[in-house]
Formats: C-alpha cells, sequence, structure tokens
C-alpha cells in the first residue's frame, strides 16, 4: 500500500514541475511588461520548481532591483547578509565556536540559495530543477570526498564505508524522504497558495520532535513551549488570504512527514546507539553518502521528467557560470546542515532554518528600500525569542541529563 502511495507522489511531482516549467515562460514575460506588478505568482512558481526543501515562496519575495544598481545592491546585500549572520549566530556563543561558525555558515548559504535560484531561472530561463538538483549532488559528492581524503591523508582517519545494512536502513531512507518531500512540495503549492502552505508547514518543527518521540527518541517536555511559540509566530508571519483544497492539504502535510523523517534519520546516523544502526558517522562522512545517492535519484528523475533538453541547455557560459555558483552554495549548504544538526540536533537545525527570514527582511530593507509589515516584525520577532528560548531551554536540559549520567555512574563506582 506503501510503495504506490509513494510512487504517485513521486510521478505527478515530475509532472507538476513539467506544467510549472510551461506556465513560468507566460508569467515572467506579463511581468516583463509589467514590472511594478505582484510578483507573488512567480515566486509561487519559483518555489513549485523546489530543489531546496527549506526555501518557501516568501524566501524569492525581495528580489526586485534595478539592472542599473544591480552589482551595488548586490555587494550591499552580501554584506548585510554576513552581519546580520553573524548578530543570529551570537544567541548560540554558548554551545562553543564549531556551532557558531556552522550557523553562520548554514545561514548565509540558505539566504543566498534563494537568489541563486532566482538567477538561474529568470535570468538565464534554465527551469530545469531536478538537473539542477543533482548537480548540486555531484559537487557536494566532489567537495566532501576531497575534504574526507585530506583529512585521511593527514589524520590516517578512514572514510567509514556503509554496509548493506546501513545503506537500506539508512542512507537510502534519507536520500528517498529527500526526494518525496520535494515532491509533494512541488505538488501542494500547485494546489493551493503560497499562505496556506508556509502556514502548514510552520507545524515542521512539531512534526520533526513527534516523528523523534515515534522512532524511539526523547523529547524534554520543557522544549516544547518555546517549539509552540516559534511555530504560532511563524504563522503569524505568513498569515493572508488562504487558499487550498484536500489535495493541497494532503500534499503539504506529505511533505512536512517526509522532511521530518529525513531530518531524524540524519540525526539518527551521526549518534552513536541509536534507532538501531549499527554505524555511526561524522558530519562529512554523512554528507557524502547522502549526496552520492541524491545524485543518482535526482540524475534519474532529471532523465525521466526532462530528457535531454537541460542538456542541450546547459551549454551557455551563463547557465554554467549561475548553475556552478548554486552548486558551491549547495555544497556548503549541505556540509555546514549537518553540522549544525550534529551540534543542535534536527529540531534545533530547523529553528536556524527559519531564522533566514529575517536576514531577508533585514536584506530587503538595506538594499531594496522594502517596507515591513507591523506582522512580520512581530512574527520574527517572536521567532528570535523562541529560538533564544528553546537554545538556553535545551542546554540546561543537556547539562541536567549530562549531570544524572554523571550521578548514577558515581552510584555504580561506589556499589562497586
Amino acid at each position: 500500500m506503501g510503495r504506490p502511495v509513494l510512487a504517485f507522489i513521486f510521478l505527478s511531482a515530475a509532472q507538476a514541475l513539467n506544467l510549472v516549467q510551461e506556465y513560468a515562460a507566460t508569467v515572467k514575460e506579463a511581468q516583463a511588461e509589467a514590472p511594478h506588478s505582484d510578483f507573488m505568482s512567480l515566486d509561487h512558481l519559483m518555489a513549485q520548481n523546489m530543489i531546496v526543501a527549506e526555501l518557501g515562496p516568501s524566501d524569492f519575495r525581495f528580489m526586485r532591483q534595478d539592472t542599473h544598481t544591480q552589482s551595488f545592491v548586490q555587494v550591499v546585500y552580501v554584506g548585510v547578509m554576513v552581519i546580520c549572520c553573524v548578530a543570529v549566530a551570537s544567541l548560540y556563543l554558548n554551545r562553543g565556536v564549531v556551532t557558531v561558525i556552522s550557523v553562520i555558515g548554514y545561514l548565509f548559504c540558505l539566504s543566498s540559495m534563494s537568489v541563486l535560484i532566482r538567477n538561474i531561472y529568470v535570468n538565464y530561463n534554465f527551469g530545469y530543477p531536478q538537473f539542477v538538483t543533482s548537480c548540486h549532488g555531484l559537487t557536494t559528492t566532489i567537495v566532501a570526498y576531497a575534504l574526507l581524503a585530506h583529512k585521511e591523508a593527514t589524520t590516517g582517519q578512514k572514510i567509514t564505508v556503509p554496509t548493506m545494512a546501513t545503506l537500506m536502513k539508512g542512507l537510502t531512507p534519507v536520500a528517498a524522504a529527500f526526494a518525496l518531500s520535494l515532491g509533494a512540495g512541488n505538488l501542494a503549492l500547485l494546489y493551493s497558495n503560497a499562505h496556506f502552505y508556509e502556514m502548514l508547514s510552520a507545524t515542521s518543527l512539531l512534526a520533526t520532535a513527534a516523528m523523534g518521540v515515534l522512532m524511539g527518541r526523547s523529547v524534554s517536555p520543557k522544549l516544547y513551549p518555546p517549539l509552540m511559540l516559534i511555530t504560532t509566530a511563524v504563522m503569524v508571519v505568513c498569515f493572508g488570504e488562504l487558499t487550498c483544497t484536500l489535495v493541497g492539504v494532503v500534499f503539504t502535510v506529505a511533505s512536512i512527514i517526509f522532511r521530518a523523517l529525513k531530518a531524524q534519520v540524519s540525526s539518527i546516523l551521526m549518534c552513536k546507539g541509536e534507532g538501531g544502526m549499527t554505524q555511526t558517522f561524522e558530519p562529512l562522512e554523512l554528507t557524502l553518502w547522502t549526496a552520492i545517492q541524491t545524485f543518482i535519484m535526482m540524475l534519474v528523475w532529471s532523465l525521466v521528467a526532462e530528457g535531454l533538453a537541460p542538456w542541450k541547455a546547459f551549454f551557455n557560459w551563463g547557465v554554467i557560470w549561475s548553475v556552478g555558483l548554486s552548486c558551491v552554495a549547495a555544497a556548503m549548504l549541505n556540509i555546514s546542515a549537518l553540522f549544525v544538526m550534529k551540534e543542535l540536533g534536527p529540531v534545533g537545525q530547523q529553528i536556524i532554518g527559519n531564522l533566514k527570514g529575517i536576514l531577508a527582511c533585514v536584506g530587503a530593507v538595506a538594499c531594496f528600500g522594502e517596507a515591513i509589515s507591523a506582522q512580520q516584525i512581530v512574527g520574527y520577532g517572536l521567532v528570535l525569542v523562541g529560538a533564544y528560548w528553546y537554545n538556553k531551554t535545551d542546554t540546561q536540559v543537556l547539562e541536567e541529563e549530562k549531570a544524572e549520567k554523571t550521578k548514577l555512574q558515581n552510584q555504580e563506582a561506589e556499589k562497586a
């Protein structure tokens, strides 16, 4: 029963993407004639060509610059993003230098991806999301392997090679969940509007925590209040006119579940003795093996859904340059994401992902003169409060668990 459902989602998503690509050109032409009209329709379409699960329609809104000032704006935008990333990462100073650096890298790459993806789709009209995602997987594989090979040459630490059991129980489900989350997300945006999709997707934090409980991982009750606050805050930011269908609801929920599954299984693969896994991987190792499988899956998907069209359109210097930049950012994003997950856990990593909206708003004000609504100020303000609250509470819970474990070890030592 489960396999036909997954196959239906996967194949339907491919068809949905084809419909989106056909319609995107029409929308783009209409907006070229009326450059000051509402950009939400194109943003909605770009999100339907989803290649980064953490990005939604709102991440593509603040991208309207005058071509005469484009270079200057890009420089200012990058500067603002760096400053904001450092400011947000300071919330996690109590976690150590590695965590702060990982958070900065993750936030900056995630915030940059919307710009880079829009550059590919709009400026170069290269509307082949599966092909682009396969390129991201290949680049991530090469970068991760190069770093691991260097580490092995300098330290002698061998790269952990997954067994067949680990492939079947861990790595393949992660890659499959990634592909299915993209497919379900694409379909959800086809059958509902952006406000509904993003409001319902705000529950992904609670879904990830619940998925962890179902998989035998404990979640302290103390963490639920800050999670509820962040979820409510994201809903406040995304609130607007809601349009959806039952099919849209089903695919949105499916996308949330697949993302939660991917996050929890990835985390388990980096935690020794959890989830019945016999092997444990470092973040770079897990990046390598999941990227290989993602590359293979997305390349096959591209050949089925897009055919040879992307290969014919790819060999253009502008397309090569734009896709190449996105590949570099994607490799950095994929690597930093797992380091963040290793340090903060799957729920903590998704909280960091929700903070990217704050960076987008600040960058839009600094570079494009956008007006920030009271709704956004309140919503993102609550997201910041919730992120700080969750991090502080999570740190206290970990310290309490460590102290309890030490106490039990001391008692056992005294008895012996």
